[in-house]
């Protein structure tokens, strides 16, 4: 199973009557671009791009984008290290608390006279800072259950609540996700994210786009609310959302 700290950009596209390549990472708002260089005890993962109104025609074919009903959802919470011999996890399961949690909310995007496709985003990105994370908070629980990496219907509970003082913002997550391991695709449920603070301009496409550079606070405070319970409705065009739920048995084996 790779382990993967979404440092890195992740992509997300729509398709219009020209395709529009958009990256909204929660990346862009940390100091650097690295993937976990310490192994993950478990991993919990949802990414998905959607239409605010519940269909595809924010980017639907043959007119133009409306990069105003474009979102994007993400969520990544992580324990790093063994838990083995604990009693937090069993050969299938753990409830152990989580040391990294990302969540990001991107939307609406727009486009500038430019042809750069900006987002407002607000995120967290709170774990260990030798990881390229922010010291911040994180509270609450989590239950991973059936969580081998063939397991076909491993379910993840969530209820955190974290605070990121490199970014001002704090973000709620919670609901429950059922993952297929093995194809890394939902199956049901998802995650709510209600992040409150300050919000960010992000250029995600375009001449200027840099996916080292920071987005630019826009100096209004706000809340922002997304979800990766969408399947039915990801955007055309865009690379296939991500799920998963996944003990790490290769580098912490159950006793």
């Amino acid at each position: 199973m790779s382990v993967r700290l979404c440092l890195r950009r992740l992509a997300e596209s729509g398709l219009g009557p020209f395709v529009v390549v958009l990256a909204t990472s929660a990346a862009s708002v940390a100091p650097a671009y690295a993937d976990l260089s310490v192994p993950a005890a478990y991993e919990i993962e949802a990414k998905e791009q959607y239409c605010a109104d519940g269909t595809t025609q924010c980017v639907a074919p043959n007119q133009r984008p409306d990069l105003g009903g474009l979102r994007f959802a993400l969520v990544e919470v992580y324990r790093i290290g063994s838990t083995t011999g604990n009693p937090e996890r069993t050969a299938h399961a753990s409830t152990a608390a989580p040391d990294a949690l990302l969540a990001k909310c991107a939307g609406p995007h727009s486009i500038d006279s430019r042809g750069n496709i900006h987002s407002t985003t607000m995120a967290v990105m709170v774990g260990p800072s030798n990881q390229g994370l922010h010291a911040g908070s994180i509270s609450g629980s989590v239950s991973l259950r059936h969580g081998l990496e063939t397991d076909t219907r491993s379910t993840a509970t969530l209820a955190l609540e974290a605070s990121d003082p490199m970014t001002g913002d704090k973000a709620i997550v919670t609901g429950e996700q059922v993952a297929d391991n093995g194809a890394d695709a939902w199956v049901s449920g998802g995650f709510s994210v209600l992040l409150t603070g300050p919000q960010y301009d992000e250029i995600v496409a375009g001449p200027d786009a840099n996916e080292s550079a920071a987005p630019t606070p826009t100096g209004q405070t706000g809340t922002m609310r997304c979800s990766t319970g969408n399947p039915t409705v990801t955007t055309p065009g865009a690379p296939p959302p991500y799920f998963e739920s996944e003990l790490d048995d290769a580098i912490d084996p159950a006793s």
